[in-house]
């Protein structure tokens, strides 16, 4: 892990490779949990607009989710 101000260009190659996966899985784990939120939430009567904004991304992007269409 890199401290703060710490340049990252000097790191080995693998080092930045499996920060990199790192990052990426988390990315992945928390996009998961919010469509899981989303889709529950507005299956129990919520707002798309309103969960969409709770959970940080466009009301589309949860319609998506949603199967819906424009």
């Amino acid at each position: 892990m890199t401290r703060p101000g710490e340049v990252l260009w000097r790191q080995p190659p693998a080092a930045v490779r499996e920060r990199f996966n790192r990052a990426r899985v988390e990315a992945m784990e928390a996009l998961a949990a919010a469509q899981q939120f989303a889709v529950m939430t507005i299956e129990d009567g919520g707002a798309e607009a309103t969960t969409a904004v709770e959970v940080g991304l466009d009301r589309m992007t949860v319609r998506a989710w949603l199967g819906k269409t424009r």
